[in-house]
């Protein structure tokens, strides 16, 4: 079972991974940044993914119905951030309501000048005929999005919703 933990755990490798962030242990969620040897927050370049099953798998059952543009760097920043994956959890539901015919990509932005600036984008694939109805609707989800009760609400300047 995957879960989040605030506590120092090592793994079988030794490697700690202390303080805020994913692991794979029965602990409670209690927040989301990772301090570890197998974590560069400089980049959010994750060494020895391997080591989180856990994670991987789900990633991968979260994030099945998104095409991924740069797979790679989404997997790194919600590693780092993981409460994205509770937030993309809970966005499916709203994201298919308001969009019920359109595919969604994700990618995940990188502001080389300001860091903080840094998140994932949905991107609705839509249409030009259907430009103006559609903008209508990424606001309501954005307006929802906003309303959403999450463990961890700052995760929510870390993604946004766009139009292809």
């Amino acid at each position: 079972m995957s879960n989040f933990a605030t506590t120092i755990i090592s793994d079988k490798d030794n490697v700690s991974i202390s303080g805020r962030g994913f692991v794979e242990t029965e602990e409670q969620i209690d927040n989301y940044n990772h301090t570890s040897e197998t974590v560069d927050s400089s980049n959010y370049s994750v060494t020895h993914m391997e080591k989180y099953p856990s994670f991987i798998e789900s990633f991968k059952t979260i994030l099945s119905n998104f095409e991924l543009l740069n797979k790679e760097e989404i997997l790194n920043f919600i590693f780092h951030n993981i409460g994205l994956l509770e937030l993309i959890k809970n966005i499916k539901p709203i994201i298919k309501k308001h969009f019920p015919n359109h595919d969604y990509a994700l990618e995940f932005n990188s502001d080389p000048e300001i860091p903080q600036f840094n998140q994932i984008i949905l991107y609705v694939k839509g249409d030009e005929n259907s430009f103006d109805e559609d903008w209508v609707e990424v606001k309501k989800v954005n307006k929802e999005i906003r309303k959403l009760s999450l463990y961890d609400n700052s995760i929510k300047n870390l993604f946004t919703v766009d139009l292809w």
